[in-house]
């Protein structure tokens, strides 16, 4: 897992290069914010498209889990690679950038099928820390880092670096499989479907734990695409400023993975789930009562330390309850309602001046209203394990 999870940082790490290269050719194409929501907008769509990818590539690819994580890395490379040699239009990027975001969906299920059966109950939250710390490692050194390449050398550049990182991320993944036997993907395969309408058809808890998935990442799409703008308007400062207060919340979020294990000796995953995005969303409402940077980059970096245990336990809660024979079909309707969410968020607002902080307000209150979600007595039901046997509760 060592190496899953190494993999995990690399790629992860590429991909700011590779954010950054497209967020800027779309900024230059389109001359301002509105290739950016773009952009977002495309997401939701793979997403939703995702549900049908899933199975297809549990067909076409080999039943070995690793196998399939480094084709899928190796699908995303080419996917960028007209980007690296040619000079891309907006539609040229738009269509690479949502390949890579649907074979992303496809990579995190068999992400979410190998965790699951590699891990026993008492190591599952660590597993999975350890994989959100990958994560938010890549967020504390790759924003200012990699804004600094793309600036000083060029677009070209962080494509490229971006390519790099999944043909590298692939190897890793293959050199697990001399070291360990791991796990074969269930022959049975399941056809084709739109996994977000399967949400219908779970329990009431597993609905409301999607709900509560969805009023928040509206509130992550609306403070992700007004934080640019915020840095330059309202705090009369530079991109490079916006690196660093991408950076901090990085490293909040960090620090959060990283202690989460001793916080749950004290609370359950529940209530540090709500708890966590409560207070999340107090640090969102505190950048609309200060202009210090100081100051935002403090609560920036307490918002990444309280979202990264919450959302930690949120997807512990998940994994932990789900049969394992149904957990890519929970996992891919969480992920289109969490990207639906966020681009609609994203979408809410189109970035002029007068319009960031009552943006910033929305996200404190979306932020809230997911947290008021888990907090319902309904959720408990999410606590508790199926039954030995047993697949996920289904409303008949």
């Amino acid at each position: 897992m060592r190496k899953i999870i190494l993999a995990g940082f690399i790629s992860e790490l590429g991909d700011w290069a590779g954010l950054i290269a497209v967020m800027s050719c779309m900024t230059e194409n389109t001359g301002g914010y509105i290739g950016i929501g773009s952009l977002f907008a495309l997401k939701a769509l793979s997403v939703i498209l995702g549900g049908y990818l899933v199975p297809v590539f549990r067909r076409l690819l080999p039943n070995r889990i690793e196998w399939r994580l480094a084709i899928i890395d190796c699908l995303k490379a080419a996917a960028l690679l007209p980007l690296l040699l040619n000079t891309p239009g907006p539609l040229q990027v738009l269509c690479a950038y949502l390949l890579v975001a649907l074979l992303s969906i496809s990579f995190d299920a068999e992400l979410a099928t190998l965790v699951k059966a590699t891990t026993d109950s008492t190591t599952l939250t660590e597993t999975i820390a350890k994989l959100e710390g990958a994560a938010r490692l890549a967020l504390v050194f790759g924003p200012a880092l990699m804004a600094f390449v793309v600036h000083s050398l060029g677009i070209k550049v962080g494509l490229a670096l971006d390519i790099a990182s999944f043909i590298i991320s692939g190897l890793v993944v293959l050199s697990a499989a001399a070291n360990r036997s791991l796990p074969q993907s269930d022959a049975q395969d399941t056809p084709p479907r739109l996994a977000l309408l399967e949400a219908f058809r779970f329990a009431p808890s597993i609905q409301l734990g999607l709900l509560a998935s969805f009023l928040l990442s509206i509130g992550f799409g609306l403070v992700n695409t007004v934080e640019l703008p915020y840095a330059l308007t309202e705090l009369g400062l530079t991109t490079s400023a916006f690196g660093w207060m991408v950076t901090v919340c990085g490293l909040g979020g960090l620090i959060g993975a990283r202690y989460l294990t001793r916080l749950l000796k004290l609370f359950s995953p529940s209530t540090l789930t709500a708890g966590g995005y409560a207070i999340g969303g107090a640090f969102i409402f505190s950048l609309v009562l200060t202009r210090s940077f100081p100051l935002v980059l403090i609560a920036l970096c307490l918002y990444g330390f309280f979202s990264a245990i919450a959302s930690i336990s949120f997807r512990t809660i998940f994994t932990s309850n789900v049969a394992g024979d149904s957990v890519i079909g929970v996992m891919s309707a969480r992920a289109q309602i969490i990207q639906l969410g966020f681009a609609v968020g994203a979408l809410m607002t189109e970035i002029p001046k007068e319009e960031i902080i009552p943006s910033l307000i929305m996200s404190s209150v979306f932020h809230f209203a997911g947290s008021l979600v888990m907090s319902s007595k309904s959720i408990d039901l999410l606590k508790r394990k199926p039954p030995a046997g047993s697949s996920v509760e289904t409303v008949q």
